[in-house]
C-alpha cells in the first residue's frame, strides 16, 4: 500500500510542478502566473483509510514545497453518495480546478467523465480495481 500510494503522489506532484510553479514573473498585468493554482481533492466519504490517502497526499504537497502561498488545496467529501461525487466532480471542472485527485472508485470515475475532454489531469488512489479506468484516457493513478 506505501508503494501505491507513493507512486500516486509521484504523480501528483508531477502536475503540481507544472500546475504549482512558483511563478517569478514581475508583470502585475500576468494575473494567470501569479494567482495560487487550485488542487481538487473529492473524497468519497469519511473512512479511515480515505483519510490516510487525503493525509498522506497533503503531507506530501507540503514537504515538496506546496503550500497555502502556491496552491489552494480544495477537500470535497461526497458522503458515500455517486451523484453527489458526480455533482462535486462538475463543479470543479466549471471552476476550472488545475487538478483533481479522487480517492475511491466512484469519485474517480465522476472525476474522469466531468474532465473528459478538458485539459485538467485527474489523479486516483484508492481504487480497488484500477482496470475499471482504462477507458478514460485523462486519469492516471
Amino acid at each position: 500500500m506505501k508503494r501505491f500510494l507513493t507512486l500516486i503522489l509521484t504523480l501528483v506532484l508531477a502536475f503540481g510542478l507544472v500546475s504549482c510553479g512558483n511563478s517569478n514573473s514581475t508583470d502585475s498585468s500576468d494575473n494567470a502566473d501569479t494567482a495560487n493554482k487550485t488542487i481538487a481533492i473529492i473524497q468519497f466519504g469519511s473512512h479511515a483509510s480515505l483519510h490516510n490517502c487525503y493525509d498522506g497526499i497533503v503531507k506530501r504537497l507540503e514537504d515538496n514545497g506546496f503550500n497555502s502561498e502556491h496552491c489552494d488545496i480544495e477537500l470535497l467529501n461526497s458522503n458515500f453518495d455517486a451523484s453527489v461525487s458526480q455533482t462535486q466532480a462538475n463543479t470543479l471542472v466549471n471552476k476550472k480546478a488545475d487538478v483533481i485527485i479522487a480517492i475511491a472508485t466512484p469519485s474517480a470515475v465522476a472525476a474522469a467523465n466531468a474532465a473528459a475532454d478538458k485539459d485538467i489531469p485527474v489523479v486516483f488512489c484508492a481504487i480497488t480495481d484500477p482496470s475499471v479506468m482504462q477507458n478514460y484516457t485523462n486519469i492516471t493513478g
